[in-house]
């Protein structure tokens, strides 16, 4: 079986697509697979990362593009009491798009802002699965 475009996911480098490719035929679940991975040269954290830009298809492509261009937003998750009072400022003061709920993300306008969000968005929704919640959590909250 050929792994079409592993190769090409952010931080898989010299042959490590093999490696992971053999893990998963031999590991009967996650943390397995991850010590079956793990050497001297990838180090369990380096690996969760990977597993997660597998997981979320995130390309060297796509990391390069979206590095490159130098465009962020912030994305609000929650704010405390002071913080809400401030608000108003922060957005009258912001240099960059703030995100507070889903249509924030869908109204960004640059290319590599929108891919960015897809990755934010689908990442949420993923540990929103695992851990048994609501999707789009992050998007919903009342502030």
């Amino acid at each position: 079986m050929v792994l079409i475009g592993l190769k090409d996911i952010f931080e898989i480098t010299e042959g490590l697509e093999n490696k992971i490719f053999k893990a998963i035929s031999t590991s009967e679940n996650y943390d397995q697979l991850i010590k079956n991975i793990k050497s001297k040269r990838y180090q369990e954290s380096k690996i969760k990362r990977i597993l997660i830009n597998i997981l979320l298809n995130i390309t060297k492509k796509d990391f390069s593009d979206i590095y490159n261009a130098s465009t962020y937003y912030a994305h609000i998750l929650a704010l405390s009491n002071i913080g809400k009072k401030n608000l108003s400022n922060i957005f009258k003061s912001a240099s960059l798009p703030i995100i507070i709920k889903k249509e924030d993300f869908l109204s960004l306008s640059d290319s590599n802002l929108k891919k960015l969000a897809e990755f934010d968005m689908f990442a949420s929704n993923i540990c929103s699965i695992i851990n048994n919640e609501n999707l789009n959590k992050d998007y919903i909250n009342k502030l």
